[in-house]
């Protein structure tokens, strides 16, 4: 069956999933930067999410130190905040980092 043949219940399926798979993200998004709190959310951007794995871009080194200290916490924080166990690890690497509408 090709798509434009496709019954309009799988399309509307298809976009919810899409849909669905957006908002998780920009759940994650929106509890990375509760948890690690302004001073971080400043000098980091979560770039990936995959089958738990959360990547982390972290503008400089001694941050990107001080946060792997603080991993475990933070991931704890995170789950806390979406209310289920969704980031089983986080990775940490050195990047650019996209500021959040701030000058």
């Amino acid at each position: 069956m090709t798509r434009e043949n496709e019954p309009l219940k799988d399309i509307v399926a298809r976009m919810l999933s899409a849909f669905k798979k957006g908002n998780e993200r920009g759940k994650l998004v929106q509890a990375w930067h509760e948890a690690a709190g302004p001073a971080y959310s400043r000098h980091t951007e979560p770039v990936s999410f995959n089958r738990g794995r959360l990547v982390i871009v972290v503008s400089d080194s001694p941050r990107l130190y001080e946060l792997t200290l603080e991993k475990k916490a933070l991931q704890d924080t995170m789950n806390t905040i979406l209310g289920k166990k969704m980031v089983r690890e986080i990775r940490f690497k050195i990047g650019t980092v996209h500021t959040r509408g701030e000058s």
